[in-house]
Formats: structure tokens, C-alpha cells, sequence
């Protein structure tokens, strides 16, 4: 059997309300060698985002689920718990997730990788927790994984929503300057709302950042909106301040555009997201920074 089938099986176990065989099959998939990444814990993501909310938390079933197989030696891999904790962050449960997390290392010995705090990261910004994303952002260090695109994105998202646009564009110009010392294919850049969400915060409290950041975002993006290059030049030419118009920017808690969907729920492969720098390599986040606040 192919990958493509035991993913199918995995639906169909799930679609048959039993969890428990559907994640037996994940088990299978590591034993005989087979990637299991985000892509095939995506059912799993879907099913335990879903329920009623007078029925037992999903995650929490799942993950119990896993540590049982662990307990009986079982291989777990980090995709499935991510998925516990996405979903218990898609229901609104960032406390639950954190649970999860701060267990996963027991369950999955390969622990947490990129991918892990990203999703929390996530919970972070949609619940204006910038302490702990900050905590989080120090653990990251501390396990010397490499952040990637949308780690320094929701950091960005995670500062501007608790008001805190130094430490916003701090991430930002290490987003930018490590992707030009570690990367191939140029500067890290933010999503284009995240950018514009960033450029309008440095025109409202009169940062005249908001320039360089212009244009970098002309740069990065294509066809750049107008309304963003009028709200700069209103602001540092003629002293006119608008304020971010939703229908400009649109609303940072909906993750930026639908078209990023697919990069915000899995991003990379989990091997991919899991491997450490290289020796030297200029890719980790600011321990300065991620840990002063936590």
C-alpha cells in the first residue's frame, strides 16, 4: 500500500467515528517507514477541530490516545501532536494546547519541532497572549530550531496585537536580514497582510520606519495596493493620518489571505521544519529579545 492509501484509511476511520484505529494507522505508517507529516495528519486536524462543545475535548482524546500507544512502545510521530494542538487552538483552547505541548515530549521523543510553535504562535496572536509567545519564542532558542517564514510573521502579528511596535519591527529586520545570510532565494518577507498591517501601524503612530518598510513591501509584492503607498505619503508628506481601512488590510486574525491558508495550517514538511541550523548559520531568533519578556 502507498502512502496516498493509508491516508484514505485514516479518513475513513475517522469518518467512522473511531479515533482510536485511525490513529493506529498513523502508528503503522512510522513502523513500516513511510513520511508521516502535516499533510497526513491533516483529516486528523479536521476531525478533532470538530465536535460539540458540550462533548469531551477531541484533542485531548487523541492525545491521550497517544501516550497509551507510547506506554506500549510505539513510535509517535510530532505531526499528530500538532495536530492535538492545533485543534485544541482552532476550538479556542490555547491553555489545552499548551497542555499538550509542555506533554509532548514524553509522547513524542523526537519533540517539538518549527511546525509546533507555529501553531501555538498562532494561538498566541489570536488570543493577545504576547507573553507567552515570547516564553515560547525562548524555548524555540533554547532547542536551537530554525524559524521559518511564518514563525517571524506571527511573531510580528503577536506584537502588534498587544500594542508593542518596536518588538514587531525588530522581528521583522531579523525576518529579513536572516533570511539574506541563511537563505537561497533572498530575504524572508511577511505575508502581505501581515506587511500592511505593520506598514499602517508605523503610519499611525507616526514611525517614519513606515517608509523603508514601503518600500520593501513595493519590493516583495505584487501589484502592491495603492491605498497602502497613499496612507505613507499622506502621513510623511502632507500630515494626514489614516487609519487602516479593513477592506485595505484585512483582518489579522483571519491569518492573512485565503491563499496562505494552506502555508498557515502546515507550512513545511515536519522533517523540513525540525532540522537544526547549521553550524554558524545566522537563523535563530533573538534570545535578547524572546526572552526578555517571558
Amino acid at each position: 500500500m502507498s502512502t496516498h492509501h493509508y491516508e484514505l484509511l485514516i479518513s475513513a476511520y475517522l469518518n467512522a467515528n473511531d479515533l482510536q484505529a485511525a490513529l493506529s494507522v498513523i502508528l503503522i505508517m512510522v513502523d513500516i517507514n513511510l513520511k508521516v507529516g502535516p499533510g497526513t495528519c491533516d483529516p486528523l486536524y479536521w476531525y478533532l477541530s470538530a465536535g460539540t462543545p458540550d462533548e469531551d475535548s477531541r484533542p485531548m482524546q487523541a492525545f491521550r490516545h497517544l501516550q497509551d500507544f507510547e506506554a506500549a512502545g510505539r513510535k509517535i510521530p510530532t505531526a499528530a501532536v500538532n495536530a492535538c494542538i492545533q485543534a485544541s487552538i482552532a476550538r479556542t483552547r490555547l491553555d489545552e494546547a499548551i497542555e499538550i505541548y509542555k506533554a509532548l515530549h514524553t509522547v513524542s521523543h523526537a519533540g517539538p519541532n518549527t511546525g509546533t510553535f507555529n501553531i501555538l504562535f498562532r494561538g498566541c496572536h489570536l488570543e493577545g497572549r504576547k507573553e507567552l509567545a515570547m516564553f515560547l519564542a525562548n524555548e524555540m532558542v533554547k532547542l536551537g530550531l530554525r524559524p521559518s517564514r511564518l514563525t517571524y510573521d506571527r511573531l510580528i502579528l503577536v506584537c502588534l496585537t498587544a500594542g508593542d511596535l518596536d518588538d514587531a519591527m525588530l522581528y521583522y529586520e531579523e525576518m529579513v536580514s536572516t533570511g539574506a545570510t541563511a537563505g537561497k532565494k533572498g530575504p524572508m518577507k511577511p505575508r502581505r497582510n501581515t506587511w500592511e498591517a505593520l506598514i499602517y501601524r508605523c503610519v499611525e503612530e507616526g514611525d517614519e520606519r513606515a517608509v523603508a518598510l514601503l518600500n520593501d513591501y513595493k519590493d516583495g509584492v505584487e501589484e502592491p495596493r495603492r491605498n497602502i503607498e497613499k496612507a505613507v505619503v499622506d502621513r510623511f508628506e502632507y500630515g494626514i493620518i489614516r487609519s487602516a481601512d479593513p477592506a485595505d488590510v484585512g483582518r489579522e486574525a483571519t491569518e492573512n489571505t485565503a491563499s496562505d491558508a494552506v502555508e498557515d495550517q502546515h507550512v513545511r514538511s515536519t522533517s523540513e521544519l525540525g532540522r537544526t541550523p547549521d553550524a554558524g548559520a545566522d537563523t535563530e531568533l533573538s534570545e535578547k529579545r524572546s526572552g526578555a519578556s517571558s
